[in-house]
């Protein structure tokens, strides 16, 4: 799925409020969505619930989040 090249994704970006920016790989199966923090923060309340019902509906239309990671990048001194 991602092999450390961001070029292997493409990209979309929404007119939304959020302003959140979307990637997809190049087969279209996953999805990366970048999230502000109090969206982070959101998901890990949830998430306990989130999971169970996912578990108990295994059909549910619900998109299944596969992680919420922090990714930061350094520049080069």
């Amino acid at each position: 799925m991602f092999n450390g090249n961001f070029r292997t994704f493409s990209e979309l970006t929404t007119s939304g409020k959020s302003g959140s920016f979307f990637y997809y790989t190049q087969d279209s199966r996953f999805v990366i969505k970048t999230i502000p923090k109090h969206e982070f923060k959101f998901m890990k309340s949830i998430l306990k619930n989130y999971h169970e019902y996912l578990i108990s509906n295994p059909e549910s239309f619900i998109s299944k989040v596969l992680g919420i990671h922090k990714v930061i990048f350094y520049r080069k001194k």
